[in-house]
């Protein structure tokens, strides 16, 4: 209780402006141009707004490893390669993901204004953040609302049920048909990420740390005295799975 008072008197408030401002400075400071930059801010500063916190600025210290490592490419532009009149292609060439997403929503929208129908796939992309706002984008559509699709994978990160030893990929899957009220859809494969994925080091960071370890530990087993729980713990569990802890309220 007392670590996470002091956790709370430490917060540090700014507006979604200044949020925004700040991750485009990082981006661009790590080779991003300007307009790409401000395509990335948006989509994090878009996921903190919606509470969606695990797809917000907090993931940038990642994106920055991957640049230093050489996985991701700041410099690269995607390619946008025509396959028919409403099907389409592009290589982000290792860039950001949000960058070659918003291009293909945004071509989608275009093709789909006049045959009814778009659609993109994406190659050699890295994490393209929140997929509802993909499909923000497409309900935003300049022409009016559009109905979209958004499918994507991960690496073997989740479960499998029935004491399967091998993982599968998580994969989102939102939609979001125009209605009044705006209905938004989204799915995946996953129930609940454990220490080593991305929402535990947002949702599980302050007070549900290991009281021996220090690291981050899945609801239930905060208590552990054995390391190795924390280190080689599986990144997802899948829905309806008894091994799944409870989801947290």
């Amino acid at each position: 209780m007392a670590d996470e008072q002091h956790e709370q008197q430490n917060l540090i408030y700014v507006s979604a402006q200044e949020a925004q401002a700040y991750a485009e400075r990082v981006l661009q400071a790590n080779g991003l141009t300007a307009t790409n930059a401000t395509t990335v801010a948006r989509g994090l500063v878009a996921a903190d707004l919606r509470g969606i916190d695990t797809h917000g600025i907090n993931r940038l210290p990642s994106y920055l490893t991957r640049i230093r490592q050489g996985v991701l490419d700041p410099h690269a532009e995607p390619t946008l390669h025509v396959k028919t009149p409403v099907a389409a292609q592009i290589d982000a060439h290792n860039n950001f993901g949000f960058i070659a997403a918003a291009q293909g929503i945004q071509h989608a929208c275009t093709v789909a204004e006049t045959y009814g129908i778009g659609m993109v796939s994406i190659k050699h992309s890295n994490h393209f953040g929140m997929s509802a706002h993909l499909c923000q984008t497409a309900l935003d559509h300049p022409s009016g609302p559009m109905m979209s699709l958004v499918f994507t994978n991960s690496s073997p990160l989740c479960l499998r049920t029935a004491d399967d030893p091998n993982s599968s990929a998580s994969a989102p899957s939102p939609a979001a048909p125009p209605a009044d009220p705006t209905i938004r859809i989204s799915s995946s494969t996953w129930r609940r990420r454990s220490p080593r994925g991305g929402k535990s080091t947002r949702r599980y960071g302050a007070g549900r740390r290991s009281r021996w370890t220090g690291r981050l530990m899945a609801r239930g087993h905060r208590r552990t005295t054995r390391p190795r729980r924390s280190k080689t713990a599986p990144s997802c569990y899948p829905w309806g799975d008894p091994r799944a802890p409870p989801s947290p309220s």
